[in-house]
């Protein structure tokens, strides 16, 4: 409802540009926000940060694999209602990439981790 609203405004207002961007952005957003925490979380695991801003369950430890790469680059998303998969590699060694797979839901606060899944070496 929210939504309509803002549209309302924005059109009464003479802004179909300003919507046509405003609807942009929050499509952006959207694809790219599981992208986002997914980084976040894989960057946490491997620094030995605090998991919880980007996990589902926070209590469960990541995956050794994670924690000992040296960083990853993250492809695609893929995103079904309130589930997404993100892929990509991890990279463990120089000249050495592993694919993985992050699991991501979405609840009242936003996407969170609920997987993660390698092919390891």
């Amino acid at each position: 409802m929210l939504m309509m609203v803002v549209v309302l405004v924005i059109l009464l207002a003479g802004g179909c540009g300003v919507l046509v961007a405003t609807l942009g952005v929050r499509a952006v957003d959207a694809v790219t926000a599981p992208l986002d925490v997914a980084n976040a979380y894989l960057d946490a695991a491997r620094s030995g940060g605090d998991l919880s801003p980007h996990a589902c369950s926070p209590e469960d430890p990541p995956l050794d694999e994670v924690v000992s790469s040296r960083g990853q680059q993250l492809r695609s998303v893929e995103i079904s209602g309130g589930l997404a998969e993100v892929r990509g590699t991890l990279r463990p060694d120089p000249g050495i990439q592993v694919p993985v797979r992050v699991s991501l839901a979405r609840d009242d606060d936003g996407w969170c981790v609920s997987q993660v899944l390698t092919n390891g070496p």
